[in-house]
């Protein structure tokens, strides 16, 4: 069975520079949130933003559409300094609905190397009294290994201020673990193929351990039914999310969806 909607099996969309300058203008980009759950209890445990375009002709468009064009323009810090507002202002909604949930936001190359990053989000932080423990920051993996003395200096500093690391799209194969992270995500596929067993459990099992020195939670992505998840918590994987779960939801369908939990 496909669990994936339409919307993320839409074909990618070509915007003109005008198109995005009027999306961003006009509040059109906006994250929607996936649930992370807590392996096997199914707790909800945290949320990760991700961009949508709410296109007024379109309907709403997945980051395939409109992610490649920004970076190709220079434009992916305007994108992911708005996730990060409109996803603090979302995880604020939470707390004052009694939820105590942290959001996880991607972030970019040229936020890591910003030496700047810790202190400005710091700022934001102190505007909206949240602490700093509400906001994971996930960097792709690949990236990280492309910018290692970046990495080693910021994922420490960010850690130290009481943030949440990420390292995004990990494969048990890498052999490289980034300084400081405190959540490993594992790649899409991972559960798929540990599930239909195509991935070595020795090499996720190795990752999984190395975690737990390093107290270093892992987080499965993409997962769709129950041998997926059967087969990650057997080997103490500790979390997990994807269709089988929750579909990535609009603010105020998170909200609701939370509430009636």
């Amino acid at each position: 069975m496909n669990c994936t909607p339409a919307l993320e099996r839409r074909p990618a969309q070509t915007p003109s520079l005008e198109d995005i300058w009027r999306a961003l203008a006009n509040d059109q980009l906006l994250p929607w949130f996936q649930a992370i759950v807590e392996l096997p209890s199914r707790r909800v445990i945290a949320a990760e933003a991700l961009a949508r375009w709410r296109h007024p002709a379109l309907g709403i468009l997945p980051p395939a559409s409109f992610v490649p064009a920004l970076e190709a323009r220079g434009m992916l810090r305007q994108l992911t300094e708005l996730m990060l507002e409109k996803s603090l202002y979302s995880c604020l909604d939470w707390r004052r609905q009694g939820f105590d949930l942290p959001v996880s936001v991607n972030l970019g190359a040229e936020s890591l190397l910003d030496p700047e990053l810790p202190s400005r989000l710091l700022q934001q932080l102190r505007i909206l009294n949240l602490p700093a423990s509400c906001l994971i920051l996930e960097f792709n993996s690949r990236m990280l290994r492309s910018h290692q003395a970046a990495a080693g200096f910021m994922l420490p500093a960010l850690h130290a201020a009481g943030f949440g690391v990420a390292a995004d799209d990990f494969s048990p194969d890498d052999g490289w673990l980034p300084p400081a992270a405190s959540v490993l995500k594992l790649a899409r596929g991972c559960a798929q193929n540990l599930a239909s067993h195509h991935q070595p459990r020795a090499a996720l099992s190795a990752i999984l351990s190395q975690a737990r020195r390093r107290n270093a939670a892992v987080v499965a992505i993409g997962v769709e039914n129950e041998s997926e998840c059967a087969a990650l918590a057997a080997l103490g994987c500790n979390a997990a999310q994807g269709y089988l779960f929750a579909p990535p939801m609009s603010p105020s369908e998170f909200s609701e969806w939370i509430s009636s939990g």
